[in-house]
């Protein structure tokens, strides 16, 4: 397999971007605290991480999604890939606002996802909780 082939890049890049979905949670988690102990609100972590979940499943009903600003290696791969033949519909010919919706969607797809940082720290959380019951229990 080349090494600019699309396909060589993906297999290498899932443990990145596990490591951008959970920095993303993390941040979004952190601006979340911050936010609140500014108005003098202090939650339980646990409570902080239902809150984030619940607003961002709620953006995200809405049609929303919280991605980088700055587009990641596999944003930009993901756009630049968006275009290539097999991709595309059978249209020879296809307007600019069609290949902009293509490359901008593909980059969405592409981009990290919280969820990820999400899962691994309830994965975290739960193991750390039942290692304590397991100690209390011997």
């Amino acid at each position: 397999m080349k090494n600019n082939h699309p396909g060589a890049k993906r297999a290498m890049s899932d443990d990145v971007r596990l490591k951008l979905g959970v920095g993303l949670w993390g941040v979004v988690k952190n601006a979340l605290t911050a936010g609140l102990a500014d108005r003098g609100i202090k939650l339980a972590d646990e409570e902080v991480r239902f809150v984030a979940r619940f607003m961002l499943e709620h953006l995200e009903a809405k049609g929303q999604r919280i991605v980088p600003v700055k587009a990641t290696l596999d944003m930009h791969e993901a756009m630049r890939v968006a275009l290539d033949e097999g991709k595309r519909m059978s249209l020879k010919w296809v307007q600019g606002k069609a290949k902009q919706r293509w490359r901008y969607q593909a980059a969405l797809d592409a981009a990290p996802d919280w969820r990820l940082g999400y899962e691994q720290e309830r994965e975290r959380v739960v193991a750390e909780a039942s290692a304590a019951t397991d100690l209390q229990s011997t």
